[in-house]
């Protein structure tokens, strides 16, 4: 990895507010998911975890809830019902829509098998399990969520309910299940992947967590929607997501690292962070 914590920052107390962790296989992010959830005790489970997912298919809403358990070979992940249909109630028919793309996503099943690992002693756990659709049609008129009033309801609704919960119910953690940059032939780029490219999306990356680091979801988008996401950003949406949740929480890197193709065709990038 290109990136570890220092020593003496391991774990902070408590359940974070916050989580980015990869979504890409286990056995190319392992030890990325690894720093991200040894932030969490296994005595000290959150009553309730969001999932923020990737959508890496067609979808309308801007939020996709599954208000459904996960299966996991740790036992199930058990969804926070009342809550969903609390939030369907006051949002419609949009916020489930689209559903079925959950059948063929990964990224919010990858955070249920580690969160099972984890928790499956603590039967009071619950989650909440979202898809985040693409800031791409934003980036592309140079607007911003904030320009959005279906974003903007969403969200706003979301935030609202998450606090009543947490003063009443007591910890609510937001994981966002996201990669960063996919550059190479793989994913549209003319150009092959070579040490230099790993190098250069390195630089770019980091500069990109620093700023999700310091809680700026403005300037974390900002940084992506100024370039028109020319490195394919595919975690642009459920981290921004989660940063307007948390409050602006200032968080710390736990780790980076990437994936590249041997012969060149790809590079994958991912990171963890944690928002005590």
């Amino acid at each position: 990895s290109y990136y570890r914590p220092q020593a003496g920052q391991e774990q902070s107390p408590g359940v974070p507010r916050g989580l980015v962790a990869p979504h890409i296989d286990f056995v190319r992010g392992g030890p990325c998911y690894a720093q991200a959830f040894d932030q969490l005790s296994p005595d000290e489970p959150p009553g309730l975890v969001v999932i923020l997912g990737t959508v890496h298919s067609q979808a309308e809403g801007w939020l996709i809830l599954c208000a459904k358990d996960f299966e996991t070979p740790f036992g199930p992940a058990r969804c926070e019902r009342e809550l969903a249909a609390e939030l369907s109630s006051r949002l419609g028919p949009a916020l489930t829509a689209d559903e079925f793309v959950h059948r063929g996503e990964h990224s919010v099943e990858f955070q249920a098998v580690w969160l099972m690992s984890l928790f499956r002693q603590s039967p009071r756990m619950r989650i909440l399990p979202f898809l985040v659709n693409s800031f791409q049609p934003l980036i592309t008129e140079r607007l911003t969520p904030e320009d959005s009033p279906e974003f903007e309801g969403m969200v706003g609704v979301l935030k609202e309910v998450l606090d009543q919960w947490a003063a009443s119910e007591g910890p609510v953690m937001v994981l966002s299940s996201a990669d960063l940059s996919h550059v190479g032939p793989q994913f549209g780029d003319d150009f092959q992947v070579t040490p230099a490219v790993n190098e250069h999306i390195r630089q770019h990356d980091l500069t990109l967590l620093e700023t999700a680091a310091q809680g700026n979801f403005r300037d974390f988008y900002l940084t992506v929607a100024r370039e028109m996401d020319r490195t394919h950003i595919c975690g642009l949406a459920p981290i921004y997501t989660m940063l307007r949740l948390i409050d602006g929480t200032k968080g710390r890197l736990l780790s980076y690292d990437q994936w590249t193709d041997p012969n060149g065709q790809g590079l994958v990038s991912f990171a963890g962070l944690v928002y005590p």
